[in-house]
This record gives C-alpha cells, structure tokens and sequence, in this order.
C-alpha cells in the first residue's frame, strides 16, 4: 500500500524517510480537536529524533531518521496509521479518524521536500483507490 524507492544514504546505508498521513472523518466531518488529537497522538508515538510537519490542511508528515532497512518503513507507515486510527476521547465523546499513508524514501542527495511530494502522491493514490472499492448503498 505504501509507495518505497529503495536508495539509501551513504552514511551508514541509513535510511531517511516520510510518511503521509491524511486524517479523515470515519463518520460526520473531521473537527479541529479531532485532527489536533490525532498529531498529538502521532508527536507521542514517534522516536525523539523524528519529526512531525504539517504537509497540507488535514495532512501531515513525519520524517523518519536513521531506519535501517524499507521495511522499517513500512512497519512505521502502519503503526502510525494505527495510532491515529484508534478510538480517541475528545471532551465527553469517543470518536474516531480514518487515515490514507503514503511513504517514500529520500534519495541521495534529494531534500525531504521531493520525498515528501512522492509519499503524498502515494497517499493520494491509496485515497483514490479505497474511494474506487467503495459500493455505493443501494438506492
């Protein structure tokens, strides 16, 4: 489901990542606490040197350091897609968000800005997708 480009750094072949995650409504429309949870929960489950960025409204990134293989990768893209998806409280309700991931490798020498452009772009295509697989009720 996520989008890899296998191209290490030449420093220790350590890899250097982003993961997209688009926050979504699972029912009604996505409230400001319910994004503002869901990147909080995010700045908690990631490492101390990882770093949490706003990409676009309802969309952040995380840059991954010093992963040692693309399969970490993927794991990570999972976990937080798990994180953010798991029934939260906000004031007295308990409520829920969906989340579209998309990751990418950073290339050598390429900024995060392109690997993040690539991992949106996976995201919006997993979006499209799911969107494609949903039957419509019937009428």
């Amino acid at each position: 489901m996520t989008e890899l480009l296998e191209r290490r750094h030449a420093v220790d072949n350590a890899v250097t990542a982003v993961v997209v995650l688009g926050i979504e409504a699972v029912h009604g429309s996505l409230t400001i606490s319910d994004f503002q949870v869901a990147v909080q929960r995010l700045e908690r489950a990631i490492r101390p040197w990882d770093t949490v960025v706003d990409v676009a409204p309802r969309t952040v990134g995380v840059i991954c350091h010093s992963l040692s293989s693309l399969r970490e990768v993927d794991a990570i893209a999972a976990r937080l897609a798990e994180v953010v998806r798991a029934p939260m409280a906000v004031g007295e309700d308990v409520r829920q968000v969906g989340a579209c991931v998309g990751s990418a490798a950073v290339a050598d020498g390429e900024g995060t800005e392109a690997a993040l452009a690539r991992a949106r772009d996976a995201m919006r295509r997993m979006r499209e997708a799911r969107r494609s697989l949903v039957v419509p009720p019937p009428r």
